[in-house]
Parts: structure tokens; C-alpha cells; sequence
């Protein structure tokens, strides 16, 4: 006797399929993809926007004739390239006609506008040698000191050396005019410094010798 077939073929058959993944998430994957795109234009607008500021305070730059140039890029074209370049050239204009208080302030905004700048450590020598033209002697003293022991070792630091001992001599510190330039000559015998800072020790004074007592 034949057996039943188990999986009849005459009957049709209905299956309840599930719409495909895309089908279900179509309109997310649209809106990710017109995001994708927006944020794309965005992106290349803004990068031919920057460059097209910082070229038009390049060529201000260039053409610029004196401080009041200098200062418009400055101000109206801050943190491109050229603006911190026009702040050191203002710093000096004023150092040159011995405006201590105007160079100092352009100097402290290009230190705090642009720390990671190439020309930082030389901005932060100029400081303490303008504190120390302008008279501000225990200002300068620290600055220099700052520079002095900077870790890493700043760039500048024989300059800096060079500036304590000016101003231990001035005050008559010889014994630490001589020290501070002893150490820096026993820790850095290559630096550009060195010959000037082994002749600023010869030529310093001999300390008074003490007074006896009777």
C-alpha cells in the first residue's frame, strides 16, 4: 500500500516573506547619505573659504608699508599665518621707539594667541628683554628664569643666561652673575651662546673680598 507523500506539490503555498533590510532602512540610508554629502560640501567650502583668507592676508602682508597695516591683519585676519607674523613686527616697531608697554602687550597677545607658533620662543626672549630695557628689572629677572628652566630645554636659553647675568651684575650679584654663567658653560658647550657667555665671565668683576674682623 503506498504511503502518503509528507510534502504535498499539488497545493500552492503561501510564504509570509519579510521586506528586504533595505527596504525596511531605505530612508535612513538617504538621509545618512544627503548628510554625508551636505557635510562634504561643508567641508570643502570652508577648507577654499580659509584658504582664500589666509592668501589675501599674505598678500596684505607683502604690502603692507608700516604698523597700521600690520595691526589690520593682525586683527581682521587672526589665526591665519600672517597675523602673528604682523604682531612680532608691531612688537618690534614699538621696541625700536622704546614704547616698552605697547611692545610687552603685542607680545603677551601673540604669546597667548599663538603658543604653538615656530617663533613662540623667541617671543618669549623678547619679553623679558623688553622688561629688562624698560627698567623692570625683577619682571625680567623672572622671565628670564622661566626660560632658564624650561623643561624641554628652551631653544633660547643661552640668551636667557645671558640676560641673568646682566642683571645680577647690575644688582651686584657677581657671585651669581658668575654661577648662573658657570653652569650654563659646564651643561652646554655647543650652544651659540657659549662664546659670549664665556667672555661675559671673564669679564665680570672680582666679588669684593669680605671684610675682616678686627
Amino acid at each position: 500500500m503506498a504511503q502518503p507523500s509528507e510534502f504535498p506539490t499539488d497545493e500552492p503555498r503561501v510564504i509570509d516573506e519579510p521586506s528586504s533590510w533595505f527596504e525596511e532602512n531605505r530612508k535612513g540610508i538617504f538621509a545618512a547619505i544627503v548628510l554625508i554629502l551636505v557635510l562634504s560640501c561643508a567641508g570643502v567650502w570652508w577648507w577654499q573659504a580659509r584658504e582664500a583668507r589666509e592668501s589675501q592676508a599674505s598678500a596684505l602682508l607683502i604690502e603692507a608699508t608700516g604698523p597700521a597695516d600690520w595691526q589690520k591683519i593682525a586683527d581682521t585676519y587672526a589665526g591665519t599665518p600672517s597675523a602673528p607674523l604682523a604682531l612680532m613686527r608691531l612688537a618690534q616697531a614699538s621696541r625700536d621707539k622704546s614704547e616698552w608697554d605697547a611692545s610687552l602687550s603685542l607680545t603677551d597677545r601673540f604669546i597667548r594667541e599663538y603658543p604653538r607658533h615656530p617663533f613662540f620662543p623667541a617671543m618669549q626672549l623678547a619679553r623679558a628683554q623688553t622688561l629688562e630695557a624698560a627698567g623692570r628689572t625683577d619682571e625680567a629677572l623672572r622671565a628670564y628664569e622661566a626660560i632658564q628652566s624650561a623643561k624641554p630645554s628652551h631653544p633660547l636659553i643661552g640668551a636667557a643666561v645671558l640676560g641673568l647675568a646682566r642683571i645680577h651684575e647690575a644688582k651686584g650679584n657677581l657671585t651669581a652673575a658668575r654661577n648662573v654663567l658657570s653652569d650654563f658653560l659646564a651643561r652646554d658647550r655647543a650652544s651659540v651662546y657659549t662664546a659670549e657667555a664665556s667672555q661675559k665671565l671673564k669679564s665680570l668683576p672680582e666679588a669684593p673680598a669680605a671684610a675682616q674682623a678686627p
